[in-house]
């Protein structure tokens, strides 16, 4: 126990508790403390100074209360720190851990609740690793090897891991708490795990634990890779879900870097990822390709289900998965759901990738998009100049119930589109019950529209079905002039507008291709527009011209019934 102040320039200190202390090689000339006592405890609530030197704590318990200072001004001298338990380390509120050289911490739980902050840093916890209203800041990389570990902040508080310099911060956990989480970032203040080091990996692995908790609850929780490549994986023989923000959550939840591979179980295990906007009116609740220059993609894999809902702000933002610079951004699960906000406005769910390319993989559970249940503009939509989406169940999108509730499938305003959709099974589209609450595939908004060239391939039917308040649309809003770009529709069964009190319409001014292995049918307010030639191939067609623009011309080569 240490009460005073040791000071030893250039030399080394050692605080050792235990039935065993012996001398090693004179080559490596340490003092260690055997333990074999494990109730002995090492008590520092002085100072211990070893500047140019090594500082060393051995005990069956370690608790850091008071300095520990081991910096050098020469990179070839030491300045180093190890602080060692067979139990429990704990570093107190108020005590100051430094080193220029290497910090190292060994022990069973490993609790931070103050400031640590070294060169390169290497964590190993038997049992969790708790960062409490505390820092643990490397600078030339970071490794941490954990049960679990847990940072949290508390209400206006402060808690990080982070790596400043050059090298990797890899964390690596192979457990869980008793929450069942393997990562846990909580925060009613700002809480954070973060490489800042430009160009360099942050790298976390979850192994056999249920989830990886984000959840800025009144404040911020983020995970973030700012200037470098992030690797996310939660694999393992737990649930492997990854599980981001809360719906009574007023604060911010976001896991983001320059690229991004985030994975929730592998092959043959489970796994999830569930993205939930705010309360609160914050900002981009989700998966964030950070902005910056270079040519980085966006990876996102699940083997279950991919869920976004968003929040209920009263004046909210987007929530999903963003990418916001140059690259391909890759989406597959088994399933995937997104729906608007069931109150507010502008708590939209989204998969987008802006101006760049997007590639969206489903499974047997098929593409769910549901505008907002409640409130106005709380719109579900996959966004991106060019997509790629393919999946082996049905394609659903439905607008909402609060006006302006949409649902969509498309580009930025004013960007040229380009789609390919491929379902194994139906592609249904439904207007909601409010006004302004389509269901939409192509360009929306933009002054004039841009052209929209769409291919969609369906093993079972393509049906338009028009709500009580909203359209449903394939090609140019109606809102506008309509915009260049063809459209191809394919399908295993029937193609169907079933226009009712709203229209079901498809809308071009390119040419038109509907190619139906059973019946292609128009209802009182189906409309097919286009400015080239529409061409039509089924087994039997029920469609009438008043429902057409003034262009509209049909080659047949198959019985019909055109008027």
């Amino acid at each position: 126990k240490n009460e005073g102040i040791i000071t030893s320039p250039r030399g080394e200190v050692v605080l050792a508790a235990g039935n065993t202390v012996e001398l090693v090689n004179p080559g490596t000339p340490n003092l260690k403390g055997e333990i074999t006592a494990p109730d002995n405890q090492a008590l520092n609530l002085g100072q211990i100074m070893a500047d140019s030197g090594r500082i060393g704590i051995y005990a069956g318990l370690v608790n850091q209360s008071g300095t520990l200072q081991a910096n050098t001004a020469v990179a070839t001298e030491d300045g180093r720190i190890m602080l060692k338990a067979t139990k429990a380390v704990s570093v107190t509120p108020g005590s100051v851990t430094t080193a220029t050289g290497a910090l190292g911490i060994e022990g069973g739980d490993v609790t931070i609740a103050s400031n640590v902050s070294s060169g390169p840093q290497t964590i190993s916890a038997a049992g969790g690793l708790t960062v409490q209203s505390g820092l643990l800041a490397a600078s030339g990389g970071q490794t941490i090897n954990a049960q679990f570990v847990e940072v949290i902040a508390p209400s206006a508080g402060f808690a990080s891991i982070s790596n400043n310099g050059s090298g990797d911060q890899i964390i690596t956990t192979t457990g869980m708490n008793a929450a069942g989480e393997g990562l846990a970032v909580r925060s009613g203040g700002f809480a954070q795990i973060q490489q800042n080091a430009a160009g360099q990996q942050q790298v976390i692995n979850v192994t056999n634990a249920d989830r990886l908790t984000l959840d800025g609850s009144a404040g911020f929780a983020g995970i973030f890779a700012l200037s470098s490549d992030q690797t996310v994986s939660v694999t393992g023989g737990g649930a492997n879900a990854i599980v981001i923000g809360n719906p009574t959550s007023t604060g911010i939840s976001n896991l983001g870097g320059m690229s991004q591979h985030v994975t929730a179980g592998l092959p043959g295990q489970s796994g999830s990822i569930s993205i939930t906007g705010s309360a609160g009116n914050k900002q981009f609740p989700g998966l964030r390709h950070q902005p910056g220059s270079g040519d980085h993609g966006q990876v996102v894999n699940t083997t279950g289900t991919l869920s976004i809902t968003g929040g209920s702000a009263s004046s909210g933002i987007s929530s999903g998965i963003f990418q916001t610079r140059a690259g391909t951004q890759e989406v597959s699960a088994s399933a995937i759901a997104l729906q608007g906000g069931s109150s507010g406005s502008g708590n939209n769910a989204q998969i987008n990738a802006g101006t760049a390319d997007q590639r969206i993989t489903v499974g047997p559970g098929g593409l769910t998009l549901l505008g907002g249940l409640g409130g106005v503009n709380n719109i579900a939509f996959l966004n991106a100049a060019t997509q790629d989406i393919y999946t082996s169940g049905n394609v659903t999108v439905i607008g909402g119930s609060g006006s302006g509730n949409s649902s969509l499938i498309g580009a930025p305003a004013g960007v040229a589109h380009n789609l390919q959709l491929t379902a194994g099974g139906d592609v249904v589209l439904t207007g909601g019950s409010a006004a302004t609450t389509g269901a939409n595939i192509g360009t929306t908004g933009g002054a004039p529209l841009a052209p929209t060239n769409i291919s969609i391939n369906a093993g079972g039917s393509v049906i338009l079905n028009s709500g009580a308040g909203g359209n449903a649309r394939i090609g140019s809003s109606a809102n506008a002039p309509a915009a260049g770009g063809d459209i191809s529709i394919s399908a295993g069964r029937d193609i169907q507008l079933n226009g009712t009190t709203q229209t079901a319409r498809i809308r071009t001014l390119g040419d038109v291709t509907l190619n139906a292995a059973g019946t292609i049918s128009e209802g009182p307010n189906g409309f097919i527009e286009a400015g080239g030639l529409t061409t039509i191939f089924s087994t039997g067609t029920r469609l009438t011209a008043p429902h057409h623009g003034a262009s509209f011309t049909a080659t047949n080569t198959a019985p019909r019934d055109v008027a």
